[in-house]
C-alpha cells in the first residue's frame, strides 16, 4: 500500500492505495499481487473510488510512504458483528471512540493507524478528561489489544499507566501461542498483567475533604457546575 499523511493527522482523513493499482508491473515474486487479469477498476472499484491516496500517489509518488497490509477475512462489519455485546452495561453518557471507520486506512490500535502517523480522538479524549490509568480488555489479544497497549505506552501518546486484564481478552481463533506472545510483548512494553479477580479486590482510592476542596479550586469549578472534574 502507498499512503498519504493529511495535515490534520487524523485517521478519518488518511488514505492508502493498493500498490498494484499504482504500478501493475511491480515485482510479484516478492510481493503479494492480485491474480492475472485483475483490475481494481473492475473487480474492486470501491477501494480506489474517492481514494485520495490513489490520486496523490499516482501524480506525486514522492509525497507518499509505503505500508504493508495484512490480509483479513471480513469481520467487525457495521451491519454485522460490530455491535456491543448485549450483556455489556451501557449508559447514555458513555464515551465511545470508534476506529476502523475509514476503509482506506488500516487501524488495529484504538489510538492510531498502523503507520502511527494518523490518530483517532482517543488520546485527546483521555487527556481532556484527565484519565491516566487505563484498563484494557477485549479482542483480539494478539492484534487490536496488543497494538492499543503498545501505543498507549509509546512516545506518540500521553504518559499512561496501563493494565491488561488477561482473562477478559482472547486471541484470534483462540490461539494460545499467539496469546502468550502478545502478553509477553505487552508486559515487556511496561503493561501490568492482572486478572479480573485482581481488579475486583483492588481498593478504591480514599480522599479527604481537603483533597476534594483543593481539586475543586484547581479544576476551576466555581461558577461552572458542568465542567469536568479531574481527581
Amino acid at each position: 500500500m502507498m499512503c498519504i499523511s493529511p495535515q490534520s493527522g487524523l485517521t478519518s482523513e488518511g488514505a492508502c492505495c493498493p500498490s498494484y493499482h499504482l504500478n501493475s508491473s511491480m515485482d510479484c515474486e516478492t510481493n503479494l499481487c492480485p491474480p492475472a487479469g485483475w483490475s481494481y477498476a473492475v473487480n474492486n472499484s470501491a477501494i480506489i473510488t474517492a481514494n485520495a491516496a490513489c490520486e496523490t500517489c499516482a501524480s506525486n509518488p514522492g509525497s507518499c510512504f509505503a505500508q504493508e497490509q495484512a490480509m483479513w477475512t471480513d469481520h467487525c462489519l457495521q451491519d454485522g458483528d460490530a455491535t456491543f455485546p448485549t450483556s455489556l452495561i451501557k449508559n447514555p453518557g458513555d464515551t465511545v471512540v470508534q476506529k476502523g471507520m475509514n476503509k482506506f486506512v488500516d487501524a488495529y490500535s484504538g489510538f492510531m493507524d498502523n503507520t502511527q502517523t494518523l490518530k483517532t480522538s482517543l488520546d485527546a479524549t483521555l487527556q481532556a478528561k484527565g484519565i491516566k490509568k487505563l484498563y484494557i480488555v477485549g479482542i483480539a489479544t494478539d492484534v487490536c489489544v496488543q497494538w492499543t497497549v503498545t501505543d498507549a505506552l509509546g512516545a506518540n501518546t500521553a504518559n499512561y499507566d496501563v493494565t491488561v486484564i488477561k482473562d477478559a481478552t482472547a486471541a484470534v481463533l483462540g490461539d494460545v501461542k499467539n496469546y502468550n506472545m502478545a502478553m509477553g510483548t505487552m508486559a515487556s512494553a511496561g503493561a501490568k498483567i492482572v486478572t479480573t479477580a485482581d481488579v475486583l479486590t483492588t481498593q478504591c482510592p480514599s480522599y479527604t475533604c481537603g483533597d476534594i476542596k483543593g481539586k475543586y479550586r484547581t479544576n476551576g469549578c466555581c461558577g461552572d457546575p458542568n465542567k469536568l472534574f479531574n481527581l
